[in-house]
């Protein structure tokens, strides 16, 4: 803008902005990953207390060809692999927790009814800047990896 143009918007009242912020809508992967693979046939369950807030997951192997979210919470998800394909490809992998940021994780697994594995952590998270930039909501992201 020539020194003119702006002199004429000054005195017209006009205040000039030298940049409009914009920001994306884009949003952060928080929550907490819990890696395994489990391939064994049985039927399993995942028992997930969350800061005394506690949550059930069921699948069996082999899959059905499709299902819906095992577990009894639409903010946890237990990751079915391979259900389209031979029996001998099809696993359970891993968790995501999508629960805010929980503090303390307790998860027991069975198979067939028999204790399989067992965890009990506090839950350190990593933050990130948001995925927006700076002066962009949000502003950090939360994130944490285990694995049973």
């Amino acid at each position: 803008m020539t020194r003119l143009a702006l002199a004429l918007l000054l005195v017209a009242g006009c205040s000039v902005e030298p940049f409009s912020k914009s920001c994306t809508q884009m949003d952060c992967n928080n929550g907490v990953q819990v890696d395994f693979t489990l391939r064994d046939r049985g039927s399993y369950v995942f028992e997930l207390t969350l800061d005394g807030v506690k949550t059930t997951c069921r699948a069996t192997l082999p899959l059905p060809k499709t299902s819906p979210n095992p577990c009894d919470r639409d903010n946890i998800h237990l990751g079915l692999s391979g259900s389209q394909l031979a029996e001998d490809q099809h696993a359970l992998t891993g968790l995501k927790i999508q629960f805010n940021t929980p503090g303390q994780l307790q998860l027991r697994v069975t198979r067939d009814g028999t204790a399989i594995a067992t965890l009990d952590r506090t839950i350190t998270y990593t933050t990130t800047p948001g995925p927006n930039g700076p002066g962009c909501e949000p502003d950090e992201c939360k994130s944490a990896k285990l694995t049973l």
